[in-house]
């Protein structure tokens, strides 16, 4: 469960692809499934979550710190990422993470509107915390992940 307010409630019916990661407290990757998250009225849900649920609760038995990281751009690192917006010239946020698929309209303005990116900003007037907290910014997605696998883990 999210708390009521929290940005991604709002997005209840939209699914994309994601990684999710369970990592321990120190960081430590240590299990991580690709498939498709479900944005619900309440949080997170869907295939990617519900499967690596498992892996939190085992996590946890030994680790009360563990948590989950959700990368909604799979299969791009955060090095990456801030490559293609350091790169982008005159495009855009939000056509980035469009691009080839990637992420729906709705998901893509949401997570530059929480980490405070216009997404019509052209890529050459990011600032560096503009692109690093974009989409990767991990304190953010390792606590809405986190939130959202003690949900499903209840569940």
């Amino acid at each position: 469960m999210l708390a009521d307010g929290y940005f991604l409630r709002g997005l209840s019916g939209l699914a994309a692809p994601a990684t999710v990661e369970v990592r321990s407290a120190s960081g430590r990757r240590l299990a991580a499934l690709t498939g498709p998250v479900l944005c619900t009225h309440s949080g997170l849900s869907g295939p990617a979550i519900l499967d690596v649920s498992r892996h939190l609760l085992a996590a946890r038995a030994v680790d009360r710190g563990a948590g989950l990281v959700v990368n909604w751009v799979p299969g791009m690192t955060a090095d990456e990422l801030d490559e293609h917006l350091r790169t982008m010239g005159a495009g855009t946020p939000l056509r980035l993470l469009q691009g080839h698929g990637r992420l729906p309209e709705r998901l893509a303005r949401a997570l530059c509107g929480a980490t405070g990116v216009d997404p019509a900003t052209p890529g050459h007037r990011l600032s560096g915390e503009g692109r690093l907290a974009l989409g990767f910014n991990f304190q953010w997605a390792w606590a809405s992940g986190h939130v959202a696998g003690l949900g499903a883990a209840a569940a």
